[in-house]
């Protein structure tokens, strides 16, 4: 079957080590049957070693660079004029207290004819069990199930990578939540909990609860003299979990 391998071109060709892929035929168990297909470097497919090489004498092979971070990787970069940018943006708050009731014990959560419970797993995270509505049961299980990251690009390693990230557990990559940032400061947190490799861990407030309201509203009519307005609040119960260079947060 054809399988493509990552290479670094050796000195033999030039005078610094390039990236490249080679396309290997493997028939079978036995070496001297395997063979190369094809070549692939700087965006061209080469079908043997012998083209690459002809192309490389040529000149036709451009050496490519690496990209080298600078300024203009800087995540906050400085930028001066703006007026107002030394102060701190709108946050919510939650003047007369919280409708949310939170049983740390149980992790039962109760909100506005709303009930359900909370579960965790070091594999997918956050799962919400046995919702119900003024009683009747609307949803068993709501969690989450995978996470599949699938590449791009032009070479064969990208195009053909993907990753199921549930691989590296979503629940033991779930980390301190910040409040205001995070979630607001009224929030609830939650610690998680789990068992591997004979010790049992505990990661505090990296779970939020809170009760939260749109911009904009659930439903509003003007009616001659008057006007009926209905504000758009909802719940959130929110997890963040850093998967290598990926951010999740599950809400």
């Amino acid at each position: 079957m054809p399988t493509w391998v990552s290479q670094i071109l050796k000195p033999v060709l030039c005078k610094k080590s390039i990236p490249s892929y080679l396309l290997i035929e493997v028939e079978g168990f036995d070496k001297s049957e395997w063979h190369i297909d094809g070549w692939y470097y700087g965006g061209t497919l080469y079908n043997s070693t012998d083209a690459l090489y002809t192309a490389w004498k040529l000149g036709k092979i451009t050496k490519t660079l690496p990209n080298k971070g600078g300024h203009w990787t800087d995540p906050e970069p400085e930028v001066e004029g703006i007026p107002g940018r030394d102060l701190s943006s709108a946050f919510l708050v939650q003047p007369f207290g919280p409708r949310v009731e939170v049983d740390v014990t149980q992790n039962y959560i109760r909100w506005m004819g709303w009930e359900f419970y909370l579960s965790f797993s070091q594999v997918v995270s956050l799962s919400l069990f046995d919702i119900r509505f003024r009683g009747d049961r609307i949803l068993y299980e709501l969690s989450f199930q995978e996470a599949l990251a699938h590449y791009a690009g032009a070479s064969p390693a990208l195009a053909s990578q993907l990753f199921l990230d549930t691989l590296f557990g979503f629940g033991v990559n779930a980390y301190e939540l910040v409040p205001g940032y995070d979630c607001p400061a009224y929030s609830t947190y939650l610690p998680i909990k789990w068992y591997r490799n004979g010790k049992f861990f505990e990661r505090k407030n990296a779970i939020c609860v809170f009760e939260a309201v749109s911009d904009h509203l659930l439903q509003r009519h003007t009616a001659g003299s008057k006007v009926t307005a209905s504000k758009n609040s909802y719940l959130v119960v929110r997890t963040v979990s850093t998967v290598g260079n990926y951010d999740y947060t599950v809400r």
